[in-house]
């Protein structure tokens, strides 16, 4: 017998174990499991916290626990906090209810302040811990999605979490301030990514809110501030000059910024695509022009694609008509401005094809117009695994549905076409090998339904280029391709 079925069995012979014991007994004191899951909730993590607030730098205190030991309790909270006894009644032991659930009379809430505060210790103690707190958000994050949350949301603390989250500054610039044990000194040493994460988590959290007038309130507390402080930044005088183009602190203002706004951009739901979409469409422009200015910046040009793609991903389908074609718009004036800037381009630096990757890579991802992109592909970057079954499902796709299209291209952009499609048949994924198939027989078909009733379809382009593609030689075709 192997050790993964052994492991199998014997998980589930504990599962069975525990719930014999859970529905055995009908208070939650004299449970086992009950009063097992309490001591980890509770007492380990009270005396790792009370440590840790007395000396942060002592060795008795460990991040490595830490980090586990917030997982533990996220995955906890997530199986036993808050249960559904509404959906499934006969299943929910009686014991798990009086401690854990969120009805009238259990004690979820109070739990769940405890557990929140203590979250906050580390907070305030280990905000440059980066394992620490992608931990905590996550923990944030899944206690978004309980039923016991609106407590929390409640109280002064987590008023002030969401208050110093849009008010902190940037990571340096907190680092070159004085090192004060303040929640808003403490939230401004986060790193930008894990800010727009940490906002990310809170404006989930806030949209879980029963109450209509909290949610509201709530959002526009997190949000209004980022919005002004972008506005703040715009309206510098010499905002587009040379010398604040080159300023760390501004760099690093914009990044945090934009790592905000991408984290409010994730968090869209149903229930809250309406605001965060009225929070989000002013500030498409700004982020474009920005884009423009520091568009020699790798770090935020990236930022600002990740942004829209994220836009895009999370609303586009929520979009009424007016509200989509600002998008486009939006979209493509990026697209334009990203390949005005790079098409072309060349860098003696070490990491600059990787920097192309990146920003191709989230580019095709936003991409809704083919012309734009077919220019900045190389060879080199399309031995990009991702990068390249990225970009060739996308020339399948456009060809398949636009070939139309295809005639309004210049001889050297189809040139270009059929030259990635010859990369794509040596390509060694299969899947890239078929896609490039795919929209070579997508184009045949349409030169074939074009001659069948007179028209010229690829005539103009056809001649010189289908030279190229006889020339494939048989061996380079994977066997795979012919599936």
């Amino acid at each position: 017998m192997s050790l993964g079925i052994v492991l199998y069995c014997h998980d589930c012979v504990l599962h069975v174990a525990i719930a014999t014991t859970l529905h055995g007994v009908a208070a939650a004191d004299d449970s086992l499991v009950v009063n097992l899951v309490m001591l980890i909730l509770s007492h380990v993590l009270e005396f790792e916290t009370s440590r840790l607030a007395q000396n942060p730098m002592s060795n008795c205190v460990s991040p490595f626990v830490s980090e586990g030991l917030i997982k533990t309790i996220t995955r906890l909270c997530a199986t036993y906090l808050a249960p559904n006894a509404l959906l499934d009644s006969r299943k929910v032991s009686p014991a798990i209810l009086q401690d854990f659930g969120c009805q009238s009379g259990d004690r979820a809430s109070e739990l769940l302040n405890f557990l929140f505060q203590q979250a906050m210790v580390y907070l305030l103690h280990w905000p440059t811990q980066p394992v620490v707190m992608e931990n905590l958000i996550e923990f944030l994050l899944v206690l978004s999605n309980t039923g016991a949350i609106n407590p929390v949301l409640s109280s002064q603390m987590w008023q002030s979490l969401v208050q110093a989250n849009a008010s902190a500054e940037s990571f340096i610039a907190a680092s070159a301030g004085k090192n004060e044990p303040t929640l808003n000194a403490a939230v401004a040493r986060i790193p930008s990514s894990l800010r727009g994460q940490l906002t990310e988590a809170l404006c989930r959290a806030g949209m879980a809110s029963v109450d209509l007038n909290m949610r509201t309130a709530h959002f526009q507390a997190m949000s209004e501030p980022v919005e002004q402080r972008l506005q703040q930044l715009i309206a510098l005088p010499t905002f587009e000059s040379k010398q604040t183009v080159n300023d760390v602190r501004l760099q690093e203002e914009l990044k945090m910024l934009i790592e905000m706004y991408s984290g409010i951009a994730r968090s869209a739901e149903p229930n809250s695509h309406t605001a965060i979409t009225a929070f989000c469409l002013p500030a498409l422009p700004v982020i474009v022009k920005i884009f423009q200015i520091f568009q020699g910046d790798s770090q935020i040009a990236n930022l600002i694609l990740n942004f829209f793609c994220l836009m895009v991903e999370a609303q586009l389908c929520y979009f009424p008509p007016r509200d989509a074609l600002q998008v486009y718009t939006a979209s493509d004036n990026l697209i334009r401005a990203y390949c005005r800037n790079n098409l072309g381009k060349k860098s003696l630096l070490d990491d600059a094809e990787e920097e192309n990757y990146v920003g191709l890579l989230a580019l095709l991802t936003l991409l809704s117009h083919l012309v734009q992109v077919i220019p900045l592909m190389t060879e080199q970057l399309l031995a990009y695994p991702s990068l390249s079954k990225q970009y060739f499902t996308l020339v399948s796709y456009m060809v398949e549905v636009y070939g139309e299209k295809l005639v309004s291209l210049s001889s050297e952009l189809f040139q270009m076409l059929l030259h990635s499609l010859l990369v794509g048949f040596r390509h060694v994924s299969v899947d890239v090998v078929r896609n490039s198939f795919q929209a070579l027989g997508e184009l045949a078909t349409y030169h074939w339904k074009a001659m069948q009733d007179q028209k010229p379809g690829l005539d103009a382009t056809l001649p010189t280029a289908s030279r190229d593609i006889y020339g494939v030689p048989a061996p380079y075709l994977p066997y795979g391709a012919f599936r």
